[in-house]
């Protein structure tokens, strides 16, 4: 029992190695770089209306690619700087064209509502050249 106990901590311990370099070493992640556009990092975030969270505004481990502009006009930018391990709060205007949310069970529209999300850098990916 002991052997299948080692056994089975030894091949999580591969599996979670696995998870920050490709088969082909074509990326790497240090704490001590700061993001880049063109990086790819592993985020936390929780977005918030007036100080309350909203649903669909958060996520954990989320791989979000600087510069593909896959976020809200100025949340990629503001992620630029940041270092694996620090978390900061970024605040960004939703467009006109955005729909709405809920809070504590309302309806709540996120057109041009400036929001908050607390967003924490947890892994930054960068292809090595």
């Amino acid at each position: 029992m002991k052997k299948i106990g080692t056994l089975l901590i030894t091949l999580l311990l591969l599996c979670a190695c696995s998870n920050t370099t490709t088969s082909t070493d074509t990326t790497t992640t240090s704490t001590s770089d700061k993001v880049e556009d063109g990086d790819v990092v592993k985020i936390d975030y929780v977005g918030y209306l007036d100080g309350e969270a909203f649903d669909g505004g958060s996520a954990n481990g989320y791989l979000l690619e600087i510069g593909s502009d896959t976020f809200i006009d100025g949340f990629e930018d503001q992620i630029i700087g940041m270092k694996a391990g620090e978390t900061q709060t970024i605040t960004v205007t939703f467009p006109s064209t955005y729909g709405s949310t809920t809070i504590n069970g309302e309806t709540v529209s996120l057109a041009n509502q400036e929001v908050e999300f607390e967003v924490s850098v947890n892994h930054i990916f960068r292809e090595v050249k």
